[in-house]
């Protein structure tokens, strides 16, 4: 190290900055500004090149900087609790939905959105044109990062996960554009969801993030979930996932033929209509028909014969559902609500109709 240098800034819990004289250039001198990390102290970086006069409020603006990289408990609260969702590949004209709001996109080179609240739940949707019939979602909670690709064998954003490289090379692409004011390939959350929109959608999933309902219906973060529907002529839901196949083992999946099948559909309990006026009731509803199905004779009786039905009924799916939380309950009908109306799940738009007359005639 030179002999002349000058200590600019040094304290026990921050690296230690020098000003070394280096040439004279024209009429002024330059000076390098390094930094020494105190823990190793040979180790020193060069920060740039300043004239005498600017190299005391350069150094601290360096020092800053370079204390909140070292120091990742220096960073905002706000700027830690952040996730990224990538979506790539997606061709112009694609419709993404996310907590609620939709957007079309005007580019070919659409990467992501950034800044999303990694404390909440998250719910994404998309179809790769706009007049395309299926939708396919993602939820999102508790983590940094998703990322996903479109394929266009099956037309849809794929459930495949990414390698580790691609992702990290992502991230540092993200972190780099986030420097900028407005980058047309990566949008911020803000300016999809507004403020006002974000009370909405966590009202909307209350009880979705404080029940176990996603745990329940065995869906994870990042899972692809595709729309559900009933099939009433063979008497069961359409249960072709191994994931719903091992939550309701006694159900056996529908076979299908010549089909890709690239994600899960959401399964929900059979529950049966209470109100004998619906003509679910009189129609025999297949929730109906297998939940008395599954009773034996003497339940059965006991139930017919019970002057407040649905009161009985009610008490009885929470117990055999539910594990006696009524939360789970809400929390399963604020996801069949979700499912329906951003996915167009048909058999979502049928357990929410009939949990809500079950709870109204209760």
């Amino acid at each position: 190290m030179p002999a002349k240098w000058a200590t600019l800034f040094d304290s026990s819990d921050s690296p230690t900055v020098i000003a070394v004289p280096v040439r004279a250039d024209g009429c002024q001198s330059l000076v390098q500004v390094s930094i020494i990390d105190i823990t190793q102290t040979t180790t020193s970086v060069c920060l740039g090149y300043f004239t005498s006069s600017q190299t005391h409020s350069a150094a601290l603006h360096l020092l800053m900087l370079t204390s909140t990289i070292s120091n990742p408990s220096s960073l905002d609260d706000d700027e830690r609790n952040k996730s990224f969702l990538g979506l790539l590949d997606l061709k112009k004209e694609a419709v993404i939905g996310l907590d609620g709001q939709t957007i079309c996109l005007k580019r070919d080179d659409f990467v992501g959105v950034r800044n999303l609240p990694s404390d909440e739940l998250h719910f994404v949707t998309v179809r790769s044109q706009p007049n395309a019939t299926v939708a396919v979602g993602f939820f999102l909670f508790r983590e940094k990062a998703l990322v996903r690709r479109y394929d266009p064998q099956t037309e849809e954003i794929s459930s495949r996960l990414l390698d580790e490289l691609t992702v990290q090379n992502l991230l540092q692409h993200v972190e780099q554009q986030s420097q900028q004011q407005t980058s047309p390939q990566i949008l911020d959350y803000s300016a999809i969801v507004s403020k006002t929109q974000q009370k909405e959608w966590k009202y909307q999933t209350h009880y979705i993030t404080t029940s176990n309902i996603l745990k329940m219906r065995g869906i994870n973060s990042g899972d692809k979930v595709v729309p559900g529907s009933y099939h009433p002529d063979e008497g069961e839901m359409d249960l072709s996932s191994a994931k719903t196949t091992k939550l309701y083992p006694k159900h056996q999946p529908l076979q299908k033929q010549d089909t890709i099948v690239d994600g899960d559909s959401i399964s929900y309990p059979s529950i049966p209509v209470v109100d004998p006026k619906l003509s679910l009731w009189k129609n025999r509803h297949p929730g109906t028909t297998r939940y008395l199905s599954r009773l034996d004779p003497a339940e059965r009786t006991a139930l017919f014969m019970e002057p407040r039905i649905g009161g009985r009924l009610l008490q009885d799916v929470l117990a055999k559902y539910y594990f006696h939380q009524w939360q789970n309950l809400l929390g399963d009908m604020q996801l069949a609500y979700i499912s329906f109306l951003y996915l167009h799940c048909f058999s979502s738009l049928e357990h929410w109709y009939v949990a809500h007359v079950d709870l109204r005639k209760s």
